[in-house]
C-alpha cells in the first residue's frame, strides 16, 4: 500500500508540473480574435483582409488565422496560405514575400541612410524636415529582426502586434468627385474593420522593444485633391503628417518614423498593418490586404491617394508583375498608357512615395507642417 500511494503522489507532481510549463508558454500568446465591428461607407469599397494578403470579402479574416491554423486559398487573389506559429505568436507571413518576384523579404534594406533633405533622389525619402536622435521610438538594442551590420531587415521574423478584443468605432470611407475636385472624408479606422489589440502596454514582450502608449480613436479628416492632378516643374520635399489616405479610410504617413529613421522595420505595428501616433492610426506602408483588386492587364488598382491628388497603386504593374524602386521614379511612381502619372506600394524603402511629384500639394491634416509648393508648370 505504501508504494501505491507514493506512485500515485509522483505523478500528481508531474502531471503538476506540465501544467505549470503549459501556462508559462502561454504567457505571449495573442488574445482571442475579437469580430469587427460592422463598417459604414458612402462608396462601394471592397472589404479586405489581412496585413499581407489579399483576401476577397468572403474571406474575412486577418493574415494569419488562429496560431498554427491556415487560411484558406483564394484562386484570384493569389492567396497563399499563411499561418501564424504557434511558437512564434507575434510573426507573419506574406504573399509578396513568396511570390519569387520583387525583394528578399529576409534581407530587405533598411531606410535609415536613405532620408534626404537635399533632394529627390531615387529609393530615398525626400524629406522636409531631417533627422532627430532625440525623439522618441523603438529601442535598437531590442531589435532581433533587424541586421544591423549589414543594414538589412527580415519582414518574416519582425514582431508585429496581435489581434484581440480592441474594438474602436467602425470606419468610415467617403469620396465624391464635384468638377475639378476630389473630396475625400474618413475619421481614420479602418473601414474593413481590421485593427490590432490596441493598447500594445498589454504585451510587455512588445513594449520593451516600442513603448508606444497610443490607442486609435476616431478623428474625422477631410482631404480636397484636384481631380486631374499635372505634374510640377520638380518634385517636392515630403511632410510629417499624413501624406494621403486608402480607400480603407486609414491615413498614410511617409517612410520614416520621429527620429528620421526606418519606421516600417523599426517600429511595431498590427498584424493589419497600422499603429498609432497617440490616437491617429496609421500606415507607413501599404497592408498587402488592400491591395485586393486588379486590372485586366494584372495591373494593381488604386489603393489611395497622395496629398498632390496622384493614386497610389498596389504592388503589382503590367502583367502582375511585383514593382521595386528599379521600377520607379524619384518619386517612387510612373506612368504609361492611359493611366497617368500615379505611384505605387512596394516592398523597399520608401514604401510610397519618395517625394511630391504633384504640382499642387494639399496641406496634411495630420502631425507637420506641410510642405512647400511648386509653381504652375508654365509659370515662372
Amino acid at each position: 500500500m505504501p508504494q501505491a500511494i507514493l506512485t500515485i503522489g509522483m505523478l500528481l507532481v508531474a502531471i503538476s508540473g506540465c501544467t505549470s510549463q503549459r501556462m508559462e508558454l502561454s504567457t505571449y500568446t495573442p488574445s482571442p480574435t475579437s469580430t469587427p465591428k460592422p463598417s459604414t461607407t458612402s462608396k462601394d469599397v471592397p472589404t479586405k483582409a489581412s496585413t499581407a494578403t489579399p483576401i476577397p470579402a468572403e474571406e474575412s479574416q486577418a493574415v494569419n488565422g488562429s496560431p498554427g491554423t491556415p487560411i484558406p486559398a483564394s484562386g484570384r487573389d493569389r492567396q497563399a496560405t499563411a499561418t501564424q506559429p504557434a511558437s512564434q505568436p507575434f510573426t507573419i507571413d506574406s504573399t509578396l514575400c513568396n511570390d519569387g518576384q520583387g525583394p528578399d523579404c529576409t534581407k530587405l534594406r533598411l531606410g535609415d541612410d536613405y532620408l534626404t533633405t537635399s533632394g529627390p533622389a531615387k529609393g530615398y525619402l525626400y524629406s522636409c524636415i531631417g533627422k532627430n536622435p532625440n525623439a522618441p521610438g523603438s529601442i535598437e538594442s531590442k531589435i532581433t529582426w533587424i541586421d544591423f551590420a549589414h543594414k538589412t531587415w527580415n519582414f518574416l521574423k519582425k514582431l508585429w502586434l496581435p489581434r484581440g478584443t480592441f474594438s474602436p468605432a467602425a470606419g468610415i470611407y467617403s469620396e465624391t468627385t464635384t468638377g475639378e475636385k476630389r473630396q475625400i472624408t474618413v475619421n481614420n479606422l479602418p473601414v474593413d474593420g481590421k485593427i490590432g489589440d490596441w493598447p500594445m502596454t498589454n504585451y510587455v514582450a512588445l513594449t520593451e522593444i516600442d513603448p508606444n502608449p497610443g490607442i486609435p480613436t476616431v478623428r474625422n479628416l477631410s482631404f480636397s485633391y484636384f481631380a486631374d492632378p499635372s505634374e510640377a516643374i520638380s518634385p517636392s520635399c515630403v511632410s510629417l503628417g499624413a501624406i494621403g489616405v486608402t480607400k480603407n479610410g486609414v491615413v498614410i504617413f511617409n517612410a520614416s518614423d520621429a527620429r528620421g529613421e526606418d519606421a516600417v522595420a523599426r517600429e511595431i505595428v498590427d498584424e493589419f498593418g497600422g499603429h498609432p501616433a497617440m490616437s491617429e492610426y496609421h500606415y507607413h506602408f501599404i497592408p498587402e490586404r488592400l491591395d485586393s483588386e486588379y486590372l485586366e492587364d494584372g495591373h494593381s488598382g488604386i489603393v489611395g491617394y497622395i496629398n498632390d491628388g496622384f493614386p497610389i497603386y498596389g504592388y503589382k504593374g503590367i502583367g502582375g508583375i511585383e514593382m521595386s524602386n528599379g521600377d520607379l521614379d524619384l518619386c517612387h511612381g510612373h506612368k504609361h498608357g492611359t493611366s497617368g502619372y500615379h505611384y505605387h506600394a512596394t516592398l523597399e524603402f520608401p514604401y510610397t512615395i519618395g517625394c511630391y511629384m504633384g504640382n499642387e500639394v494639399s496641406s496634411s491634416p495630420g502631425r507637420g507642417a506641410p510642405p512647400r509648393r511648386q509653381p504652375p508648370r508654365n509659370r515662372p
